[in-house]
């Protein structure tokens, strides 16, 4: 959908009245001018001009010039809300004819009006999309108000914002968001400034900011401008109402952005009702509502009554506008895309090409709208299998997104620079365009098409990074990993199609960097932004602000979420302050972070860095004795790139008939669940055949593998891959197959970019830390000496004879963990007699609280305790610490939400559950942590992120290694593991092969040799 700029932007301010003595013949003039706000007060806007009109006259005839003109310029605002353009320009040169004429503009109120008029001079010009023309004279008012500064500060100061909002409107018209959101904030900042009630004022402003956010898809941000519009929104206001219902509507196209059409239809039916009561059926706003309406009916698969709303709205625009309006030709192209949903392509086409014509006259060439319209008709072609015309289309949208490209060769494609005006518009038309010419490549073979696919493909990546980045958070950048998902599958099958051509070797390489931007690029750019935080001179106070907001930031939403997942009813003012609270902390980082922007280039520079690592990066720091092996699931392709230090090879496999994603998944929930012993071994062999035997004589003179997985294959831990066959008739030992564990080293990561971190991130860490130090956390969950009462084990482990290391997600069920406290203190020893510092909490002092105060300095940090994984809410996912009974008391008393931080050090921060969402925020300098706890490597899975664990949180934090678990494990066995490791690790071997050579010690022990109690935990880093 295509977001329109609030009408109310125009008719925002109050205006103060001030009873004042008049001249007997001037008493009709006034008269008039109240009853024109009293029809503003009942949104009555065309009576209010009409009557605005006759007060000017009047004025103007007994020569009360600034009354005349104070008159014409609120008539003027209601004429330009309403796009009466004619009237709205005869109006306005009549108000500067006599303001040139009669204005000394040597006193305030002069020099007031002159800028109102000079500005709505701009106005004008902007409702018919001459830009340039309105830039021009809001500066000119600009000026004026400079002038009007000298003689009364608080109107200087009103005029001011305005004219910042109708420049940040202008920039939003051109899709700069960065430009829009800066004049923007300096208005809020003088609005807040204000000593008079400037609430209503101050919602307008974030109802626009929420505008830019939602605009530019970064839809979290949005939501929260919006809920504070209707937090500032105040009751005694005219314009209660109409504030709500603005809010309310943008929060309708929000959601259906986000593909939540209930909710969208929800909102945009309040949004009605609220309008009908204040508007009218006949009215803009209503009409304007009606069109959203048929977009989330159309969505909800309500055809007839979006067919209704969308004829409605038609109806109403074309008396009010007028039939060539900005409005009626939006109403015509969500007519075209009714009838597309149908696949009713002839009416379609007719009507996104009423929509296109009125665009043309209206906008010029260059503009989103008629870029978006061009990609529509390039798809309704596509439908109906013409190739060649769809292509044009694609083109020509291409062509009206860039100021100085005209290049009608699809061939042709242009530069990106400054002059990309529309993003969104310029990446959808390079993609579509792309996405055809690999299929025409594929119909007809003709390679002049594959290499234009590609070279467009590459185009459209390197803008889509560019918007990406321009994201605030996580989610919304995950949201656009996953839309470009089918456009990487098309653009690594076009490049390996080109490879084998003559001369095009190179290409090999080129489909490795774009596989790496294909995987967890939203984490590698947090990171990114993360590292350019520190490493930007900007100074340390606002280093730690950042991080205190941060961390305050997580502390509300986790608690929030949990909110949200809790069946039982909960504490509705509580749940309010805590939102409250939340909103407050986001606005204020969010300030933080525009200042840090503007204030320190480098920040900028470093956070926009592309930088994902390349071959030739890789084969400098990789050993001689390892090879990367990085996967890629396409549409019905498996791509293996095979990276070491002197060559580089990519394998092709063809899927569809392999049933990969059922193997893998039966094969992990055999495994978890200690299943059937021949089903997990012909799994494992057929698994082993599909990923690892087409490039087994590539890697056979290595000695350690790092894995990237991709999608599903995060569910598998490739160390149960058997390379032989043992025959139906044989039985099986678990002892004594060949495991693809006994031959490698293996370890895991999210991409080999960020695994290329990890290097540079473990010699940091080290030169930090004190040298082989230990931090060690057992809660243990038994009552002695503790005064922690556990709950009833349920889960333990029949097979094993002992209790798992897992917990219900209420962190209710805590079982005892006898071993756990054998394996911290076990550790303690083995550390102590080789002369290393090591420090162990146990029971009750193995808090959260304690964990975050102690561990910053320790190399090697192991948590053993409950763990439990949310796959839905992946940042609900956790490890618990000790239990204590104030941990689950209620807010204190004490807290106010304006106060600053006032719980820096209390358990309010820490309820004993460390959440993936909060080891984002830790501060570690530790090169190992050992998660000896379930499912600490699971959460949810997403497309070209991966899996949401805790392991990205602590990678995120600034361990190069972590050691986690894919299922719920034993006690007793993980105890066993555990010490293996740390013993292998002291005698000097790296944490993989120390991994390894624990796995295999228990490998050869027939009672442990069962790939469940060994295989789930796996090593992500070196």
């Amino acid at each position: 959908m295509i977001l329109r700029v609030l009408a109310i932007i125009i008719l925002f301010f109050s205006i103060e009245l001030h009873a004042q003595y008049r001249p007997a013949d001037s008493i009709s003039a006034y008269n008039y001018y109240l009853t024109a706000h009293e029809h503003i007060r009942n949104y009555d806007y065309d009576s209010a001009a009409l009557y605005f009109d006759r007060s000017a006259y009047i004025y103007e005839q007994i020569g009360m010039w600034t009354e005349c003109v104070r008159s014409i310029v609120l008539s003027l605002k209601i004429k330009l809300n309403h796009q009466n353009n004619d009237e709205a320009n005869l109006t306005l040169e009549k108000g500067l004819s006599i303001a040139k004429k009669h204005f000394k503009n040597d006193n305030a109120s002069e020099l007031t009006e002159m800028v109102n008029l000079v500005r709505y001079k701009g106005i004008l010009y902007k409702s018919i999309y001459n830009l340039d023309e309105a830039l021009k004279y809001y500066r000119l008012s600009s000026d004026y108000n400079q002038k009007l500064k000298n003689y009364d500060t608080i109107s200087y100061l009103n005029n001011e914002s305005r004219i910042l909002l109708n420049f940040a409107i202008a920039y939003m018209d051109n899709r700069k968001k960065d430009l829009a959101l800066d004049y923007l904030f300096r208005a809020l900042q003088i609005q807040k400034s204000l000593p008079l009630d400037p609430e209503f004022n101050i919602a307008i402003l974030y109802i626009n900011i929420g505008n830019v956010h939602n605009d530019h898809k970064d839809f979290e941000s949005a939501k929260q401008y919006y809920l504070k519009a209707k937090e500032s929104n105040n009751p005694r206001y005219n314009n209660y109402l109409l504030i709500n219902s603005y809010v309310s509507s943008q929060l309708g196209e929000l959601y259906f952005n986000l593909g939540k059409y209930d909710e969208s239809l929800k909102y945009y039916q309040d949004t009605q009702v609220t309008a009908l009561k204040i508007f009218g059926e006949n009215d803009f706003e209503v009409a304007e509502n009606n069109s959203n309406l048929a977009s989330a009916y159309l969505q909800v698969g309500d055809f007839n009554k979006s067919i209704e709303c969308i004829n409605s709205a038609i109806e109403v625009l074309t008396v009010i506008r007028g039939n060539n309006s900005i409005d009626v030709a939006d109403a015509y192209f969500k007519l075209g895309d009714i009838y597309c949903s149908t696949e009713d392509y002839i009416n379609a086409e007719v009507y996104f090409n009423k929509a296109l014509e009125i665009y043309k006259l209206s906008f010029g060439p260059k503009h989103y709208y008629i870029s978006n319209t061009n990609i529509s008709l390039g798809d309704i072609q596509v439908n109906l299998n013409n190739y060649e015309n769809a292509l044009q289309y694609y083109q020509n949208a291409i062509i009206a997104s860039i100021a100085d490209f005209n290049d009608i060769n699809i061939h042709s494609n242009p530069l990106l620079t400054n002059n990309v005006q529309i993003k969104p518009a310029l990446l959808n038309s390079l993609q579509k365009k792309a996405d055809l010419l690999y299929k025409l490549y594929l119909l007809n073979s003709d390679t002049a098409k594959l290499l234009s696919a590609f070279k467009t493909y590459e185009l459209s990546f390197e803008l889509a990074n560019d918007i990406r980045q321009d994201y605030s958070f996580e989610e919304d950048m995950m949201n656009v990993s996953e839309s470009l998902r089918p456009r990487y599958n098309n653009a690594i099958n076009a490049i390996y199609d080109i490879i084998p051509f003559p001369d095009k070797k190179e290409y090999s390489k080129k489909l490795f960097e774009l596989i790496e931007a294909a995987k967890s690029s939203a984490l590698f750019f947090m990171i990114q932004e993360s590292d350019a935080v520190l490493y930007s001179g900007i100074p340390e106070s606002l280093v730690v602000l950042d991080k205190s907001l941060k961390k305050d930031l997580t502390f509300f939403k986790t608690q929030l979420d949990k909110f949200n997942e809790q069946k039982e009813p909960v504490d509705t003012n509580l749940v309010k302050l805590y939102e409250q609270r939340y909103l407050e902390l986001f606005l204020t980082r969010d300030s933080l972070n525009s200042y840090i922007s503007e204030n320190y280039p480098s920040y900028l520079d470093r956070k926009f860095r592309y930088n994902f690592a390349s071959v030739n990066d890789l084969q400098e720091i990789i050993n001689e004795n390892s090879a990367i092996l990085e996967y890629y699931i396409g549409d019905s392709n498996l791509y293996i790139n095979i990276l070491t230090k002197k060559s580089y090879q990519i394998k092709k496999v063809d899927l569809s008939e392999l049933q990969l994603y059922n193997k893998t998944i039966r094969l992990y929930r055999e495994l978890r669940k200690w299943g059937d012993k021949r089903t997990i071994y012909d799994l494992s062999h057929e698994l082993y055949e599909i990923l690892v035997k087409p490039i087994e004589h590539l890697i056979t003179d290595k000695e350690k593998l790092i894995i990237i997985p991709d999608e599903f294959l995060f569910y598998l831990p490739f160390e149960v891959l058997c390379s032989k066959p043992v025959a139906i008739e044989n039985n099986i030992y678990f002892s004594e197959l060949n495991y693809l564990i006994n031959d490698f080293e293996i370890s895991y990561h999210y991409s080999s970019s960020l695994w290329k971190k990890c290097i540079e991130k473990s010699t940091q860490n080290k030169a930090r830390s004190t040298s082989n130090s230990l931090c060690a956390f057992a809660p243990v969950f038994s009552q002695d000496n503790t005064g922690i009462t556990q709950s009833s084990p349920f889960f333990t482990d029949s097979k094993y004879n002992g209790f798992l290391r897992s917990v219900t997600v209420d962190g209710k069920n805590l079982s005892p963990l006898p071993y756990s406290k054998k394996e911290v203190d076990t550790l303690i020893k083995i550390f102590s007699e080789r002369g290393l510092i090591a420090k162990s909490f146990l029971f009750a002092d193995a808090s959260e609280e304690q964990f975050k105060k102690n561990v910053k300095n320790f190399e090697f940090i192991h948590i053993a305790t409950h763990g439990f994984s949310n796959d839905q809410n992946p940042n609900l996912s956790g490890l618990v610490f000790s239990q204590s009974p104030s941990q689950n008391a209620q807010l204190p008393d004490s807290f106010k939400v304006n106060n600053e931080r006032i719980f820096e050090e209390s358990n309010y921060y820490d309820d004993g559950i460390l959440h993936t969402a909060e080891m984002y925020n830790l501060d570690l300098n530790a090169n190992l942590v050992v998660l000896s706890a379930c499912e600490t490597g699971i959460g949810k899975l997403r497309t070209g992120e991966g899996m949401m664990a805790m392991t990205r949180g602590f990678i995120y934090a600034g361990v190069p290694n972590t050691i986690f678990s894919l299922w719920k494990v034993s006690d007793i066995h993980t105890h066993q593991l555990m010490i293996t490791l740390y013993n292998e690790i002291l005698n000097g071997n790296s944490y993989s092969k120390s991994l390894r050579n624990a796995k295999i010690s228990m490998i050869k022990n027939e009672s442990t040799a069962f790939p469940g109690l060994w295989s789930g935990f796996l090593l992500s880093g070196q």
